[in-house]
């Protein structure tokens, strides 16, 4: 070959050698995978400071060289300053970076991380190329540095958070700080809680007492708060669960549930949805963070609760209504129940609507209604097929001019009238208070109720109060409902009878001592029965038994409903308190029937306009008939006086709402009561 030749041929060399080599300037180094608990976490060294976007690619078989990638499944993708943990460090004020295993080493900024969570079992191999801003891809692979040598076997299970850190937050108590790293794939084990993978979510655990004093508490934080705020909530030594709604927008939270499958969660332009499905991203991360606290720390899973304020509360209350079934008894304070109702608040739809689309237009949502049904406590309260409703101790304000007072009327209308129990306190606080109810705030009431343990939900007390009708200025401007009775906490659960002791209750207020009622009926619904097992249908028994002369005051049979309910309307609680059995056909009860109750008849069970009623008076003394809805007011009185014998009156309710109603017949010292329904 001349000299010239060769002189052209190392100029050719030249010319193909620099651009390859320029290629692999930008390839990551040093990619190591490790797959634990259903999730693949990927690091890598990256080839730069700033200004790169990663792919991360899967495959069955080993990939050595470009074509490979053809392919391979391009899982996700990442950008700059993933070792560095973002949330924690604005919180701060110092710079935290992220470790990929639990006491781990964490990473430096010359490393990222990618958290895969797997879908299907099987072997895999990865491998993560870079593009620097303004250029292309670098598809180049080379084995053993942006791709994995080792075979691993990915299996599908719940992900688990991984241990970063302690931090010290009052006082002398210490958090500590968990991160678990979003998947946007339902899985078996777990639906998807983000619309993108890999997106780090904080959560804190506060260790407290062994056994038998490890009562857990879910501790939820208002909007603009965060995992660190989990002060004590009734003593040093509870074991706490924080839990972080953080969007890094100005949106700044998705008030526990979720958002739009095409919202972007690093955008402060998101735009309206119209069209496809809101999913309960949050919702999903709660309950899958929930249950990896009671399977791995040593918790009481009877004994779990949760407490917040204004948007915590809102946690309280929708948990307590759609997983009734991981959490004890709910305390919420001046909680928003619906989303969908601005009324004399200071929230307005354009906050909300980025997230979960416009009201009139309502998206679909993965959990079976719309969004804003959802976002409706009134909605789930009504739903009575919902297994399992926790019961909630809730205090609001009419004064509440952040989350508003109109709201809370329907939701009350419909705990009453599906017999969800709880307590519901008002008075005239603004969103921070104080109020006069205050004396009825201690969270200490919710530890009363566990899991394994049965409780009496109580509605419709006849010495509810009156919340009006979402105006401030009508109804009680300070009152409470099924607040003034009150029971025993020694409940028999046998196998042939329930039994509880029902007693009138005193409240306590920055006014003084209300007394407890020397006589109220209230209907009662056995919760959360252990060993009084009942079916769909069954027919049971039941009596009152008046504590203070030991006689039988009311008793009669009453069916268990479609949803396994049973629900004894109008008790009788005296003031010496009344025994309430409930027990299997068959069963001896606690006294000799009485025949000396009122009798009722109506010719009609839905009522349009008018319905005739009949009544047997058992005496000749005075005697009362009246008219309630289902919050326990009274509307109208039918008669007022001496009575005896039959009687029918025309019962006209053209003026009343549709709904469930109650007529009420008393006469010395003897009730009986009949609930219709009015349509019109």
């Amino acid at each position: 070959m001349t000299r010239t030749l060769r002189a052209a041929a190392c100029v050719l060399i030249l010319t193909v050698l620099v651009p390859t080599l320029a290629a692999h300037a930008a390839t990551v180094t040093g990619l190591t995978a490790v797959h634990r608990s259903g999730q693949t976490f990927l690091t890598w060294n990256t080839p730069g400071p700033s200004g790169w976007t990663y792919r991360i690619y899967t495959y069955w078989q080993p990939l050595r060289r470009t074509t490979d990638l053809v392919n391979a499944q391009l899982v996700g993708t990442c950008g700059d300053g993933t070792w560095r943990d973002e949330r924690l460090s604005a919180l701060k004020g110092t710079t935290y970076a992220f470790s990929r295993d639990s006491a781990g080493t964490p990473l430096t900024e010359s490393q990222a991380i990618y958290v895969n969570t797997a879908t299907s079992f099987g072997f895999r191999y990865y491998a993560v190329t870079a593009q620097q801003e303004g250029g292309d891809e670098d598809r180049s692979v080379i084995l053993g540095t942006n791709a994995t040598v080792q075979l691993m076997l990915e299996q599908i299970a719940a992900p688990r958070p991984v241990w970063q850190r302690e931090i010290a937050i009052i006082g002398n108590v210490v958090l500590q700080d968990y991160v678990l790293w979003s998947s946007n794939r339902d899985t078996y084990y777990s639906p998807a809680n983000a619309n993108v993978a890999s997106f780090p979510f904080h959560c804190g655990v506060v260790r407290g007492n062994p056994a038998p004093d490890n009562v857990l508490f879910l501790c939820a934080h208002q909007r603009g708060g965060n995992f660190l705020q989990a002060s004590s909530v009734s003593k040093d030594t509870d074991w706490r669960l924080t839990f972080d709604d953080y969007l890094p927008n100005k949106d700044v939270a998705s008030f526990w549930f979720g958002y739009h499958e095409g919202y972007n969660l690093t955008s402060d332009t998101n735009a309206t949805p119209s069209t496809g499905r809101v999913r309960g991203y949050t919702n999903a991360r709660v309950v899958r963070l929930i249950d990896w606290a009671t399977a791995n720390f040593p918790v009481d899973p009877a004994r779990v609760y949760a407490f917040g304020h204004s948007m915590g509360g809102t946690f309280g209350v929708f948990l307590a209504l759609t997983a009734g079934d991981r959490v004890a008894a709910v305390w919420s304070n001046v909680a928003k129940v619906d989303l969908a109702d601005y009324r004399l608040s200071d929230l307005y739809p354009a906050m909300f609507e980025p997230m979960w689309g416009a009201a009139q237009v309502d998206l679909p949502t993965d959990q079976g209604m719309p969004v804003y049904e959802r976002l409706r406590a009134a909605t789930l309260a009504g739903v009575e097929s919902v297994k399992e409703v926790a019961p909630i101790i809730s205090f609001s304000g009419r004064s509440d001019q952040i989350v508003g007072w109109p709201e809370k009327i329907p939701y009350f209308q419909a705990v009453e009238a599906n017999h969800l129990g709880g307590r519901y306190y008002w008075d005239q606080r603004g969103h921070s208070g104080p109020g006069g109810m205050d004396p009825e705030g201690s969270v200490w009431e919710i530890l009363r109720y566990r899991r394994d343990k049965s409780w009496p939900a109580l509605s419709n007390a006849s010495c509810n109060d009156d919340p009006g009708t979402g105006d401030p200025a009508s109804g009680d401007s300070i009152g409470a409902l099924n607040a003034c009775v009150d029971w025993d906490d020694e409940i028999v659960d046998l196998a042939d009878r329930w039994e509880v002791l029902l007693k009138p209750r005193a409240l306590q207020t920055n006014s003084g001592t209300v007394p407890a009622p020397s006589f109220l009926t209230v209907d009662v619904t056995p919760k959360r029965l252990q060993k009084f097992k009942v079916h769909p249908g069954m027919l049971l028994q039941w009596e009152a038994k008046r504590m203070s002369d030991g006689e039988e005051v009311m008793g009669g049979e009453v069916m268990v409903d479609a949803y396994r309910r049973i629900i004894v309307s109008e008790v009788p609680v005296y003031d010496g308190g009344t025994r309430l059995r409930i027990h299997m056909p068959g069963v001896a009860g606690v006294g000799t029937p009485n025949p000396r109750r009122p009798l009722l008849a109506i010719d009609r069970a839905v009522v349009k306009s008018r319905a005739s009623l009949s009544v047997s008076w058992p005496g000749t003394g005075d005697a009362t008939l009246s008219l309630y809805d289902v919050t326990g007011r009274r509307l109208e009185t039918y008669q007022r006086g001496p009575a005896q014998g039959q009687a029918k009156i025309d019962v006209n309710v053209q003026n009343v709402s549709p709904g469930v109603y109650f007529v009420r017949a008393a006469q010395g010292g003897e009730s009986a009561s009949l609930r219709f329904v009015v349509v019109h």
